[in-house]
């Protein structure tokens, strides 16, 4: 009951964007219902009697007094129109308009004590600069009242103790001051304990992303969001809204022993009709109280009173609402919204970046994946390479009758003679076996062991013996190692062009019988000249031909098995 009352006199409806603007609101709010409860016990203990008996002049204080219910409605109006500045200069006005009306009344000496009214309101309402106006019009107004006969007043009421009337007074507007003290002290401390409430949260809530663990999953991103909420800055209630794809709810919420439990309700986004949902069509914070009606406020779990529905929001997607719900009385500062709304903006970034790297896991998996089997494809080439490679050389050594050439040369330094040799020594098997250079040193010579390699394949060695105190440098080596390789691509290219030519003639030879063959006109010189030309084509001393196409024609295929 009490806080209904409290919200419906003392709430201001508009919301300044500035936080001092908002508390000198409420601070104007509640001392204007203070100056409405001080009007009515003055004048319905002092003028409304003195009206009933028709002894009340009509006087400027009269005037102002019968006034004051509009000046208050006025206040009220510009108050919760967003026009702050006027409402109180307003009700300064107010103040100093009846307290000089009242001074005009009595003596000098008076005005002192009523003039305090005016500048204890204007010391609370007002900023410094503005104060120092109000207090220069305050002295102004004592200089004037001060150039007046002592022995000026307006006409006045005439009480029977009239004593007792102004202390009354001077008593009501100590009491008034008093209060409006006590209100300034109140509410600073309150703006204090605000303040630092706010300072917390922005620090707890700006330290999320340090403290959550590396490599988190999405279910640890939400378990300790909803840990720093709830444990860290003592909310109520702290639950998530995941928005699934089925245009459903799956709600988080930290239960005993801190695990997370989720449970999928079967509210529909498009039909949700709480902060939730609102959320998540504005897609911006949605502050909702207890006390605004059924329908925004349903998700509220008592004894929580208000709460707060902030989206997060990952690739232009509402991902999940954060829901924050407080048993406090006083409503949810802007940066405390703001504190959760940073938390929601860090969720996203981590959810955002988890996002990407889930995909950047993806394509590298697919990316190896393609990989391995271009690798394969290309082993497989390279096999197939060696292979046709290595039957290309047996098939040349073959043709050749050798199953190996080699020289020596030897001589003096004008003149070299290769010898042949088919031979393979132990050096140079081992030279082809280790399949790089190496030096062997001897009594009085160094001898180079240099592999002939061709596509990964070793072809052959090379020897070279060079007097024991020549000194070799890596250049010559390298040299020798170059000469090995151009003598492999040179042997290569020999042998294909061999095969070629050797390929070119047997076409040649073939093409020849051909020709000789289709020149023949019967059947018998055919047999004839095909036999001739197999004994000259092959070396061969016996030929035989036999044509009998019946002979096979009713031989029946073997049986199966």
């Amino acid at each position: 009951m009490i806080n209904v009352i409290r919200n419906r006199l003392f709430r201001v409806r508009y919301t300044y964007p500035d936080a001092a603007d908002q508390q000198r609101a409420i601070n104007l709010v509640i001392m204007t219902w203070i100056s409405v409860v001080g009007w009515s016990i003055a004048f319905f203990a002092l003028i409304v009697p003195e009206l009933l008996f028709g002894t009340v002049p009509i006087t400027p204080g009269f005037i102002i007094s019968a006034l004051e219910p509009v000046v208050f409605i006025v206040i009220f109006v510009l108050l919760n129109g967003g026009r702050l500045r006027a409402a109180i200069w307003l009700f300064i006005a107010q103040h100093t308009a009846l307290t000089m009306a009242a001074s005009l009344a009595s003596q000098p000496n008076f005005l002192i004590v009523v003039l305090a009214l005016p500048l204890v309101a204007a010391a609370v309402l007002l900023s410094a600069r503005a104060l120092r106006g109000v207090i220069v019009l305050i002295a102004v107004l004592l200089v004037l009242r001060l150039a007046l006969p002592p022995d000026f007043v307006f006409a006045t009421i005439e009480y029977e103790n009239p004593e007792q009337v102004q202390f009354l007074v001077v008593a009501l507007i100590l009491l008034v001051i008093s209060v409006y003290l006590y209100i300034f002290r109140a509410n600073g401390e309150r703006v204090q304990g605000v303040e630092a409430e706010d300072l917390r949260h922005l620090r707890v809530t700006a330290g999320f992303s340090s403290t959550l663990p590396e490599n988190a999953d999405e279910q640890r991103v939400y378990t300790h969001a909803l840990e720093l909420l709830q444990t860290e800055l003592g909310y109520s209630l702290a639950q998530i809204h995941v928005v699934g794809s089925d245009d459903t709810y799956t709600r988080l919420r930290i239960g005993m022993g801190q695990t997370i439990s989720n449970s999928r309700t079967a509210i529909r986004v498009s039909a949700d009709s709480t902060a939730i949902g609102a959320a998540v069509r504005l897609r911006e914070p949605v502050v909702v109280l207890s006390e605004e009606g059924q329908v925004r406020s349903a998700h509220i779990v008592p004894p929580a009173r208000q709460g707060v529905a902030i989206p997060v929001i990952v690739n232009d997607q509402v991902r999940c609402v954060i829901d924050v719900q407080s048993r406090a009385v006083e409503a949810l500062s802007e940066n405390q919204v703001y504190a959760i709304e940073l938390l929601g903006q860090q969720m996203a970034a981590v959810l955002r970046f988890r996002d990407r790297l889930q995909d950047l896991n993806y394509t590298l998996n697919e990316q190896n994946l393609v990989l391995d089997r271009v690798r394969g494809q290309l082993s497989a080439v390279e096999q197939s390479s060696r292979q046709v490679f290595t039957s290309g050389w047996e098939t040349y050594l073959q043709g050749r009758e050798d199953v190996a050439v080699g020289f020596d040369v030897a001589g003096t330094r004008d003149q070299f003679i290769p010898v042949p040799a088919s031979d393979l020594p132990d050096h140079m098997r081992e030279a082809m076996l280790r399949g790089e250079l190496y030096i062997e040193i001897a009594s009085d010579e160094q001898i180079i062991h240099a592999p002939v390699r061709l596509r990964g394949e070793v072809l052959g060695a090379m020897t070279f013996a060079v007097p024991g105190d020549h000194v070799l440098n890596p250049r010559q080596l390298d040299m020798v190692m170059t000469v090995a390789d151009r003598l492999a691509i040179a042997l290569d290219n020999r042998r294909l062009l061999e095969q070629a030519q050797a390929r070119a003639e047997r076409e040649r030879r073939a093409a020849e019988i051909s020709n000789q063959l289709l020149s023949v006109t019967d059947i018998d010189s055919l047999l004839e000249v095909a036999a001739e030309q197999f004994n000259e084509a092959l070396g061969a001393i016996y030929t035989r031909v036999y044509v009998a196409p019946q002979t096979f024609a009713t031989v029946a295929p073997p049986a199966a098995g």
